[in-house]
């Protein structure tokens, strides 16, 4: 055993302190012996592998205001700001289930058998209904808290899964030449001299697109953010944490210095504040546990401005059940998809207004079901926002069911539009071009009081 060896072996205290800082035992040699999950640092996206092996320039990272910049806690005193949350639908959501137009005969001639039937629709506007499964969000409308866009998606018609989720999340048109997504700019662009660790947060195992090229951690669970420490100081995270705050103290990158002590708060707060949560009903699998993450984030008290979660599998080609049918496929996915928004919303109580959850999708279904009882790749889809400060309501343009390209829905309204509404009214002041590069809105479709 070498005299290196013998120092990183038992005790993470002050004695470990000295001799990592004086130089004996370089970081990632300590980082190694000290066992901490790799995972746990790279979860937060505030420390890569890369940065880490201290390896990573400040020209990879997209957020140079932290340069010299002081690093605030990753949890504050009852912050006050609103919220965005993105709920990305994923397999291409069938706007036309989700918001029928019932007064509309050539709906029910093209759809046979996978229609909302007008006595089983939830009205919500002259001529519109919600799907029978979406009995919150239908709650959430009579409180003047819903608005719905029909006709809502991209200009360019892309019908690959992959191709258009990533169009529309990196969103700058037909190009995915960007390395950055569209909330990634946004904070980016309004980051100020000291943010905290957790401004964004996406609940999902990977980081999704919309957030590609910020700092933005991203978990499927909260608890896997705690310091995990394992190796020859399992059971002193204590020890290793004061270590660690103290290497990366007396770094000369400022950069790094900045990011690293970020991720390590972040680990520290999250970890303890939520180790013990139980989520309520509705909130325990599946989309409610991904709203589970974001909602005690935000009523733990942490300064949480952007949060993302997905819902997959709405890719009906076959077998898609009718509207009344609650064992059908589709039916049974608006009913989870409905149930955890409820959860969230009841869940975040007082904070409640301040949060604003959007849908998205990459694209609709056909208007005409097909041989197999389910519906193919379409064009436009409909996009809901929910919560504070929505301004209830069927909103922007409907091109009908006989004007139409391929037989798809018209894409009548741009969905950065919407978001850029969201963006304008609801969040910090930005200009709306830094967002969406080259995208003009055409003017407010009025979801937002």
């Amino acid at each position: 055993m070498s005299h290196e060896d013998s120092i990183v072996s038992t005790d993470a205290g002050p004695d470990a302190e000295a001799t990592v800082l004086g130089g004996t035992v370089d970081r990632r040699r300590f980082i190694a012996g000290a066992g901490v999950a790799a995972g746990s640092l790279a979860a937060t996206a505030y420390l890569s592998p890369s940065l880490l092996a201290g390896t990573a320039g400040a020209s990879s990272l997209p957020m140079p205001q932290l340069l010299g910049a002081p690093v605030q806690s990753a949890k504050t005193t009852k912050p006050s700001n609103n919220i965005l949350v993105v709920l990305y639908l994923r397999g291409g959501f069938d706007g036309l289930s989700a918001l029928a137009p019932i007064t509309d005969s050539e709906y029910y001639a093209q759809r046979p058998t996978v229609a909302v039937p007008a006595a089983s629709a939830l009205p919500v506007s002259s001529g519109w209904g919600l799907h029978p499964a979406f009995t919150q969000i239908k709650a959430m409308h009579t409180a003047g808290k819903a608005a719905f866009v029909p006709a809502v998606g991209a200009s360019f018609v892309d019908r690959s899964h992959f191709n258009a989720q990533a169009l529309t999340e990196i969103a700058t048109g037909s190009t995915t030449t960007f390395s950055s997504g569209w909330l990634a700019r946004y904070l980016k662009a309004t980051a100020g001299n000291a943010e905290s660790s957790l401004r964004a947060f996406g609940a999902g195992a990977v980081v999704p697109d919309s957030l590609a090229g910020s700092f933005a951690p991203s978990a499927a669970s909260l608890s896997s953010l705690s310091l995990q420490v394992g190796g020859n100081f399992a059971g002193d995270s204590a020890s290793v944490t004061r270590t660690l705050n103290r290497v990366y103290r007396s770094v000369s990158n400022p950069l790094l210095k900045a990011q690293a002590l970020s991720a390590i708060d972040a680990l520290n707060t999250v970890g303890s504040t939520l180790a013990t949560a139980v989520p309520p009903k509705n909130m325990s699998t599946g989309l409610g546990a991904s709203l589970f993450q974001i909602a005690k984030l935000i009523n733990s008290g942490f300064p949480v401005e952007i949060a993302t979660a997905d819902l997959a599998n709405f890719d009906f080609h076959a077998a898609m059940g009718s509207a009344t049918n609650t064992k059908g496929g589709q039916y049974a996915l608006f009913a989870q998809m409905d149930a955890a928004i409820g959860a969230f919303f009841a869940y975040l109580g007082s904070n409640a207004s301040r949060v604003t959850l959007v849908t998205m999708s990459e694209f609709g279904r056909r208007i005409a079901e097909n041989s197999s009882g389910g519906t193919d790749h379409g064009h436009a889809t409909t996009m809901m926002v929910l919560g504070g400060g929505v301004s209830s309501g069927v909103k922007g343009n409907w091109p009908g069911l006989t004007n139409t390209i391929d037989g798809d829905v018209i894409v009548a309204n741009d969905y950065r539009t919407v978001l850029a509404e969201i963006i304008s009214k609801r969040l910090r002041p930005v200009t709306i071009s830094t967002v969406f590069p080259g995208f003009t809105s055409p003017g407010n479709l009025g979801v937002i009081a």
